[in-house]
């Protein structure tokens, strides 16, 4: 079994807004995408998608591209919420679109940690959408106000995950030595590798991996990419990736 993660897929079943607006690299990127998933997952793998799911306004509107993702290979896809998932209302109301159209494989991340039993190692994921950082030039009052709510969220992500790993170290097996993996939307860390307050709260928790998404094209490439601080950071954006799920546990 292995844990893989991709990021922005931005499906378009129920529309039509394709991903190529974002550059010759997210052309054909469904088809790309379906093909290598099909490829590389198995029925028994777990599947991180880290936001930007849909292009879907309305929550009944997402369902062709969930149905999408519930067909392809893997035991559980976990999601995450982007800034383009309009269709993304409410926790309970996701849950509940979910089970009356029996997608079952499909589950939603937020507020909290998640055990992937799919790693051959002991693995948490943590993790919140994220949004754009203090220092970005066209940062806003109204951002500060999402931004600080995000660090909250990860705040509570990462208690989360130190709940689960005590109450696992009081039954005498891992406890602490489960280690952390991150999954955001946003980059935590500027193109330069200037940290933020979400940084910091994963440094703080010692987590080894962060991966992330939302940046495409040149601005993609561009993006932070390698250790900082103790932790590895990598883009993950389906453009970024050549729409190619990435393996990062086995």
């Amino acid at each position: 079994m292995a844990v893989w993660v991709v990021g922005d897929p931005h499906l378009s079943l129920g529309g039509d807004k394709p991903m190529d607006v974002f550059g010759p690299n997210c052309e054909r990127h469904q088809e790309r995408l379906a093909d290598n998933w099909r490829a590389l997952v198995g029925e028994e793998d777990c599947v991180i998608v880290a936001g930007d799911v849909s292009w879907a306004l309305r929550i009944e509107d997402a369902v062709p591209d969930l149905r999408f993702l519930d067909s392809l290979p893997g035991k559980r896809k976990i999601l995450l919420r982007g800034n383009h998932d309009y269709w993304w209302t409410t926790r309970r109301k996701v849950t509940l679109l979910l089970e009356e159209n029996q997608l079952t494989t499909l589950q939603i991340f937020q507020n909290e940690a998640i055990l992937l039993e799919e790693a051959a190692l002991p693995l948490l994921m943590v993790g919140t959408r994220g949004w754009k950082l203090p220092f970005d030039e066209d940062f806003s009052a109204e951002d500060r106000k999402v931004y600080l709510r995000e660090v909250e969220r990860l705040r509570l992500s990462l208690k989360a995950a130190a709940d689960l790993r005590q109450s696992d170290g009081e039954g005498g097996t891992q406890g602490n030595r489960i280690e952390l993996v991150a999954v955001l939307h946003y980059p935590p860390v500027s193109r330069d590798g200037r940290g933020s307050e979400l940084s910091d709260l994963l440094e703080a928790a010692c987590v080894k991996a962060c991966y992330y998404g939302h940046v495409h094209g040149y601005a993609g490439r561009q993006s932070f990419r390698g250790e900082r601080n103790g932790i590895e950071y990598f883009n993950i954006a389906c453009d970024q990736i050549d729409c190619t799920p990435q393996k990062i546990a086995e």
